[in-house]
């Protein structure tokens, strides 16, 4: 984590995050949908990991 004092650029969001919530293990996981390209693309959707909460 960066330590002082945080700047408003920081914390300003210019696009939307859209993210997936999962409960696994009593925790629950924050991801995102990654953009599959290929044969497999519209059949099995994968996710990126980026944040747990338990």
């Amino acid at each position: 984590h960066k330590k002082g004092p945080t700047r408003v650029k920081e914390l300003a969001r210019f696009k939307p995050m859209q993210r997936h919530l999962f409960l696994h293990e009593h925790a629950l996981l924050f991801c995102k949908r990654r953009e599959e390209h290929g044969e497999n693309a519209d059949k099995t959707p994968s996710y990126s990991f980026k944040h747990c909460l338990k």
